[in-house]
């Protein structure tokens, strides 16, 4: 039995991975039926499994804001570097 994701480094060339592709394949017997009917199992529990997961919830207004800050604090450190980097290659020109 194995269950094949798009993205994932595997050797086998049958299905084309362009996402989302999931594909789901059993051997276990020699019955095409049996082994469908095993497949569809795999596939019922993966999907079963995918949805037990907790779905992240929206983002609150407080976190947003620290985002906000947080990002302006870079964009600020940034200039000022970019600031004292200016600074030190216009003490070289030799300016008088």
């Amino acid at each position: 039995m194995e269950v094949l994701t798009a993205g994932a480094d595997n050797d086998q060339s049958h299905f084309l991975p362009s996402p989302p592709t999931l594909l789901v394949s059993s051997q276990e017997t020699r019955s095409a039926s049996q082994n469908a009917e095993a497949a569809l199992k795999v596939l019922q529990a993966t999907i079963l499994a995918a949805a037990v997961k907790p779905i992240q919830g929206a983002t609150s207004a407080e976190q947003k804001d620290r985002v906000k800050g947080l990002a302006a604090a870079e964009k600020a450190r940034k200039r000022l570097a970019k600031e004292r980097k200016s600074a030190s290659k216009a003490s070289r020109r030799g300016e008088w």
